[in-house]
């Protein structure tokens, strides 16, 4: 048995807690592509130790392995941070970006990372006031009607022409990370605001924290954030832009850590799950929040 934030889990559960089935299938995969001038036994060894050093296992890996598992997404998420937390700001003002730049500049660490990862993440953060329009010359009285027509083109509103919504990089790469890393979590959160129309803070958190024993391999933030979360203002309407706002403020990357020093253990564990089936658990896993959310409505942010 191994004793995590508080659980006593057995093999079973451990193997869940740290998606260790997943990157064994991984492996497996990747063993029968390998040089047959690398051994295997080097090869596996090399496998795991670049899991527990950061982010190089996701070198050449596809989104669909980069999102697989809390420590991908969090492995991706800080290499992100470090690309661009020196753009946050620009001559002494917050950088304003786009979603749809957002995701281009992500595109250029993960080709294949899919638009809406970044439109969920905008959904949730608040949007900054535009920068102001450059003013225009006057038009001389001579000038042609092609460049007149330019003109009135360029002084038309934003109810004529909507512009995108803009962000300051720092909110928006604050919320893509936690968005990204907490998407499990997220999920749970979406099933009990789409359960009725208005859910208190302290009902939002009081439910999470209730599924939280029963739920393996998804990565919560603190329970110190979000019991904060819910005793601010613990009676007021929960959404989902509070939410990610706040805890992203608490969380700090040290408590998000899904702890990839289990790996060490690894050659114990799998040897308890090749001995025992008797204590397979019936808790409720990741899947279980699958069928709620085909069940639910995604909520509004704003």
């Amino acid at each position: 048995h191994d004793l995590m934030e508080g659980r006593e889990l057995t093999a079973h559960q451990y193997c869940r807690e740290h998606h260790i089935d997943y990157y064994v299938q991984d492996l497996l995969q990747l063993l029968a592509l390998k040089p047959a001038s690398v051994a295997p036994v080097e090869f596996i060894g090399s496998y795991f130790e670049g899991l527990l050093s950061g982010d190089q296992h996701l070198c050449g890996r596809d989104f669909s392995y980069v999102s697989a598992t809390p420590l991908n997404r969090l492995a991706f998420a800080s290499r992100v941070e470090r690309a661009l937390q020196p753009l946050v700001q620009k001559n002494g003002a917050p950088t304003l970006v786009s979603a749809v730049e957002f995701h281009q500049v992500l595109q250029g660490l993960l080709p294949d990372l899919p638009l809406t990862t970044v439109t969920e993440a905008a959904a949730a953060t608040r949007p900054a006031e535009p920068p102001p329009a450059p003013e225009l010359p006057p038009v001389d009285e001579g000038a042609s009607s092609a460049a007149k027509e330019a003109r009135r083109l360029l002084l038309l509103t934003d109810e004529q022409v909507r512009q995108p919504e803009v962000y300051a990089l720092g909110d928006l790469l604050r919320s893509f990370r936690f968005c990204f890393v907490h998407s499990e979590f997220l999920e749970v959160v979406m099933v009990t605001l789409s359960q009725t129309e208005s859910v208190t803070r302290r009902a939002v958190v009081s439910a999470v924290l209730a599924r939280r024993e029963r739920l393996f391999g998804v990565l919560f933030p603190p329970e110190s954030a979000l019991r904060a979360f819910a005793e601010g203002r613990g009676d007021e309407i929960a959404t989902l832009q509070a939410l990610v706002d706040e805890l992203s403020r608490a969380s700090t990357p040290a408590q998000e850590s899904p702890k990839n020093e289990g790996f060490r253990h690894l050659p114990r564990v799998l040897e308890d799950v090749c001995h025992t089936d008797a204590d397979r658990p019936a808790a409720d896993t990741g899947a279980a929040v699958d069928r709620d959310r085909k069940k639910s409505r995604r909520p509004k942010s704003r």
